[in-house]
């Protein structure tokens, strides 16, 4: 059983919660990012990218920019941006939209059980990526965004999770992306001991956003400790926010082309028709089903269906199998430039601003990967196709901060 061990967060001043945390740093475009960190002295972007504005910047990945990370996450401690909570806790966190709500539990989970593969993975990450990322946390010593685990449902958690809200929160604010922030410190020991034992039955927890940040955090343990897995000292842990599986939210990723020839569309559409019962255009062209795709080119949609279902497989792997690479000759979906992706949750409109364009020649619109679908890859051990998932929620970096130094 995956363990999910309370902590003391660092965490932003109470006062400046909302001035203080932001997305992901990569989320924002460069003008974007200028702006921010032109107007907001105390947002988190500024320790992630310490010398933005300098002339001369420190390399991307370098073990100088790094070390400045670290210096300029200790001045805004010094200065009181941030405090540290006297007593270990969980950290329940509700984000709200006007679309949805997610109420999760951040806490600080295992690589011993990363490595032992109580925590499923489903997906590849890169040597290179790990190398960089251990390195980050190994030099700045701490762990500001969570890693993203998902369980299945359980009533005893929900109950004590309901329970907790039921208290003032530490934390209740709104972001300028029209998202409300709430957070409630749980750190009254019997509460803590009954999170505790609800968690020691959840068999395992799977990634869902994360894989990266993750791995790298085992090889960061494995190093500390010589070569092995502990459950005693802070580095033998990473901060994840463990949401049930009921509450996942999960986009498709689409895909589009851009051939780098004059398309034949009665070609293409020949093609498809050895493999795919085609559908005349409709106004909603979604996919509403697995096993369903939708294609836009020569602004006009097609609607596929596969003459043989293989509700056992991905669709993600299907359209790789049934149109990319046939069809496109297109096999490397991380390297060819041939292909790109968009998420799902910016809608099927997306895809034709990006073909009516000329950006691309054809967009394929995929239906959902279910989260269900994801737990049996994972527990199989095998990995989906670059590309498969976008989750909900992303999550802000630096609402809790996980020291990796001391507790």
């Amino acid at each position: 059983m995956p363990i999910a061990r309370p902590f003391r967060a660092i965490r932003p001043a109470p006062d400046k919660v909302g001035l203080v945390v932001s997305r992901s740093y990569i989320s924002y475009e460069e003008d974007a990012l200028r702006q921010k960190l032109e107007s907001n002295p105390y947002s988190f972007i500024h320790i992630i990218n310490p010398d933005f504005i300098s002339e001369e910047r420190a390399s991307a990945g370098s073990t100088e920019l790094f070390q400045k990370v670290r210096d300029k996450y200790l001045e805004f401690y010094q200065k009181g941006f941030f405090i540290q909570d006297d007593t270990p806790g969980y950290y329940i966190y509700t984000q709200q939209s006007k679309d949805a709500s997610f109420t999760g539990l951040i806490a600080a989970t295992s690589s011993k059980d990363y490595h032992e593969d109580n925590i499923k993975k489903h997906e590849q990450t890169l040597t290179k990526r790990e190398e960089m990322f251990k390195n980050y946390l190994d030099i700045t010593g701490i762990n500001a965004e969570p890693v993203l685990l998902s369980y299945a449902d359980d009533v005893k958690i929900d109950a004590l999770i309901e329970e907790a809200q039921k208290e003032t929160p530490i934390y209740d604010f709104s972001t300028t992306d029209e998202l409300r922030h709430t957070v409630w410190f749980v750190q009254k020991e019997e509460k803590v001991e009954a999170f505790r034992k609800a968690f020691e039955q959840v068999s395992a927890f799977y990634i869902a956003d994360g894989h990266h940040r993750s791995a790298s955090s085992a090889k960061l343990t494995e190093d500390r400790n010589g070569g092995g897995f502990g459950n005693e000292a802070p580095h033998d842990f990473f901060m994840s926010y463990l949401l049930p599986a009921s509450q996942m939210k999960i986009h498709a990723f689409h895909r589009l082309i851009n051939t780098g020839q004059a398309l034949d569309k009665e070609a293409v559409l020949k093609k498809l028709e050895s493999e795919f019962t085609l559908k005349a255009p409709q106004a909603d062209s979604r996919p509403k089903a697995k096993g369903q795709f939708s294609i836009y080119m020569d602004h006009t949609w097609y609607h596929l269906e596969l003459k043989k279902p293989a509700l056992e497989r991905l669709d993600t792997e299907l359209c790789s199998e049934q149109i990319l690479s046939p069809i496109f000759g297109i096999e490397d979906l991380k390297n060819d430039k041939r292909i790109s992706f968009i998420s799902g949750e910016k809608g099927i409109a997306s895809i034709m601003k990006e073909v009516d364009s000329g950006r691309s020649q054809i967009g394929i619109a995929l239906y959902p990967v279910a989260i269900e679908e994801v737990f049996a890859v994972a527990d199989r051990g095998d990995t989906m196709p670059p590309k498969s998932t976008w989750v909900e929620p992303k999550l802000r970096s630096a609402l809790t901060i996980y020291s990796l130094n001391k507790h």
